[in-house]
């Protein structure tokens, strides 16, 4: 429905006062609010109130059609009220006449003529299809608050005040041309009286035109027509104001399907204006585009209806932080009709008969009051149920590991963008509070720890470990189901073998296995737990058994489920494994060790530092650095050159050393190649044929001793003692 709440105020105590009322001085000034400083936007709310305006005479066209013929009653899209605010939105089957009704014609044509000019030269043109204006009707439109649309269950206004919003644009007056049941009339509306355009003699014919006869007696003429009853409405406008209608098109009525927008240029040039988001998906409370205007959850004012093909008005982002939440992202329409009550004229007592979203009297803009926050969240609390149905659409399978290897597989598409509607939709909403059902057992998707509650579920993955220079397998909880794959299930009974592991990582890549828990694992795990709040209460424990048996036969039943028992491992890949496992225990002992089983030693060759920098920069202010070697005892010892030593507590005496003997130890690398780096070991400056710099460490100092060549750093530096 959109049966608005029309008066907000409350009419008074039950005491007898003085009534309000509007002083005769003061109605131009009452007439101007309401025609023109009410709207802060105008060209915008034109677009918005004349088009809603023509829609709805569409809809009603259509809503007669199918009660005049008998294909519905009344009730099914009006109610019955008394009052005098409601008395012209009953019902009257009178006003229709089936034959004038055009069947042929469904859009809501807008037009944008350019004109050659300044001032008001150019026109913005409404033109519908529906109802027509004729009748009691006719006299109602030239005046303010009258409607027939406060009883309809499928009209977008509802206050009377949008028929004269054109003079919001501060033209003098818009021309309204209409056909009502054969009869065109024609008029000027200005901001405090109506012209008619039609004359009372028709000058043509030379015959008097036909009238109608007003309440207050007045007479306007029409002139007799085959027409089809239309109504078109045509606003002088300025053509600085071109791009603002061309905008209010495009961002109010991207999601009315039957209107069309054309303009045209000053050459006489017709273009067709695209400007409707190709929906994807659309609820009677939600609706995803592909549109340009809004990249963030946005209100869209609706009749009402339930039919996924109901119009609706765009009225802008969603102010979050007037509703107190957090701020949500995603191309989201949220469909809102207009909250709309029923309120008894004499004790004021209200009837609500739609919840919704409060907006101005205006319609410019919503009114961030506590119903319409209570509303929104309402409807995002929705769009989580909305989302889940979506997905069960595509879980229409009866194997439980299909089924969950579906939910994950659709959950991931959420995350990554693959389903463009459930991306957009996962921007609003929780997706862990997602939960697909399973069967008919009431098997809900959870949290994986939740979901394998009495299980012992693993995830296991190949992992290759640089330090062991081996590839391992690594044994996890199962807590994400974007790691779930259908067909890498394992279920296991006996205890986990790391060959098996390792043959499974190999041959499939990583896999699940579940084991089902015992009495004792089950009381240790959910009862005497460490941790107090993973313990469940004794309804919840037994809830949860009763859970897994029914989730443990629809494994069992399943065509997917593999037996990790009964995996054969290869001897060829077993013998791979105990080969890697015998040269890592020979790969792990230290290098102390290895050095003495190969009679080498530890040798730090002195070696100009490529990181050196002189004392104004931020680079490093030692000119020499130090790499190991690990060399035959013996080779050292052959050695014929000169051999300078020292240990990590004469480093600084070493590179003191080196820095006596730069010059006469220039750098020597190898003739540089750009397919290959350069080594430490390459450079000869202290590391020659006749001499070499080096550091040990002192326990093997014994066998650099009994050789006269080699000479400690010590023996290069004099001790001098200061004797007063």
């Amino acid at each position: 429905m959109a049966i608005q709440e029309i008066e907000t105020s409350l009419h008074g105590s039950s005491t007898t006062g003085f009534k309000r009322s509007i002083n005769a001085g003061a109605m131009g000034l009452v007439l101007d609010t309401i025609q023109v400083t009410q709207y802060t936007k105008p060209e915008e709310s034109t677009v918005r109130e004349l088009t809603a305006n023509a829609v709805d005479s569409q809809r009603e066209k259509e809503i007669a059609i199918k009660i005049l013929s008998g294909e519905a009653e009344a009730k099914d899209y009006f109610l019955e009220r008394d009052g005098a605010k409601y008395k012209d939105s009953n019902w009257d089957a009178s006003y229709y006449d089936l034959k004038h009704l055009n069947t042929s014609k469904t859009n809501v044509e807008l037009e944008y003529i350019e004109g050659i000019g300044t001032g008001y030269c150019d026109k913005f043109i409404v033109r519908d299809h529906g109802i027509g204006i004729g009748g009691s009707r006719l006299e109602g439109y030239f005046s303010i608050g009258f409607s027939t649309k406060r009883n309809s269950k499928a009209s977008l206004g509802a206050f009377g005040f949008g028929a004269k919003v054109a003079l919001s644009t501060r033209c003098d007056y818009y021309t309204t041309t209409t056909v009502h049941n054969g009869k065109k009339f024609k008029f000027n509306s200005y901001a405090y009286k109506i012209d008619s355009l039609t004359g009372k003699f028709d000058l043509i014919k030379k015959t008097e035109n036909e009238h109608i006869t007003f309440s207050d007696g007045s007479k306007i003429y029409y002139e007799a027509t085959d027409e089809k009853n239309y109504t078109e409405i045509v606003i002088p406008t300025k053509r600085h104001h071109r791009s603002k209608y061309k905008q209010a098109v495009k961002a109010q009525l991207l999601y009315f399907h039957n209107v069309t927008y054309v303009t045209i240029a000053e050459d006489g040039y017709k273009h067709q204006e695209h400007f409707k988001a190709e929906i994807l998906y659309n609820s009677d409370k939600l609706i995803v585009s592909n549109n340009n205007q809004f990249s963030k959850p946005h209100i869209v004012i609706v009749k009402g209806e339930t039919e996924e093909t109901a119009t609706g008005v765009c009225y802008g982002f969603v102010d979050f932080q007037e509703m107190e939440m957090q701020q949500l992202y995603g191309n989201v329409g949220v469909k809102c009709p207009i909250r709309s009550v029923i309120r008894d004229d004499d004790t004021g007592e209200e009837t609500l008969l739609q919840e919704g979203v409060e907006v101005t009297a205006s319609r410019e803009s919503v009114v961030w009051s506590e119903h319409t926050r209570n509303f929104l969240i309402k409807r995002f609390q929705e769009a989580v149920v909305e989302a889940t149905t979506l997905i069960e659409k595509e879980l229409q399978v009866t194997d439980i590991l299909d089924w969950l290897g579906k939910c994950s597989g659709v959950k991931s598409t959420m995350e990554n963008g693959g389903n463009v509607v459930l991306h957009q939709l996962s921007k609003v909403i929780d997706t862990n509070a997602i939960s697909p059902t399973f069967g008919v057992k009431g098997i809900k998707l959870g949290h994986p720890e939740t979901f394998f509650r009495g299980f012992r579920v693993r995830y296991c993955v190949s992992e290759y470990d640089y330090k062991k220079v081996k590839t391992t397998t690594k044994r996890m909880d199962f807590k994400r189901w974007s790691d779930f794959n259908a067909d890498r299930v394992y279920f296991k009974a006996t205890p986990t073998s790391t060959k098996t592991d390792l043959y499974l990582n190999n041959l499939v890549g990583s896999f699940i296995t579940i084991e089902l828990m015992d009495d004792e694992q089950l009381r240790k795990e959910y009862v005497v737990n460490d941790v107090i709040s993973n313990n469940l209460t004794p309804g919840l424990f037994t809830s949860s058994m009763l859970l897994r048996d029914c989730i443990l036969a629809e494994l069992k039943s399943s065509k997917l489920l593999k037996n990790y028992d009964e995996v054969v491992v290869p001897d060829t890949f077993s013998k791979q494994v105990d080969d890697e496992e015998e040269t890592e225990k020979v790969a792990a002992i230290t290098g102390a060790q290895r050095r003495k089983a190969l009679g080498e030693v530890a040798i730090h060759v002195m070696v100009p530092n490529s990181t050196y920098m002189n004392a104004y920069t931020k680079g490093s202010l030692r000119p020499f650095t130090f790499s190991q070697f690990d060399e035959s005892l013996a080779d050292v010892q052959d050695f014929d050159g000169e051999i300078i030593y020292g240990f990590l507590d004469d480093t600084e005496r070493l590179m003191l050393l080196g820095r006596i003997l730069n010059d006469q130890c220039p750098d020597r690398w190898p003739p540089y190649d750009s397919r290959n780096s350069r080594l430490d070991s390459q450079n000869k400056k202290f590391n020659n044929d006749t001499i070499r710099v080096i550091r040990i460490s002192k326990q093997i100092e014994k066998h650099f001793k009994q050789n006269d060549r080699f000479k400690h750093v010590s023996d290069f530096f004099q001790k001098v003692e200061d004797h007063d």
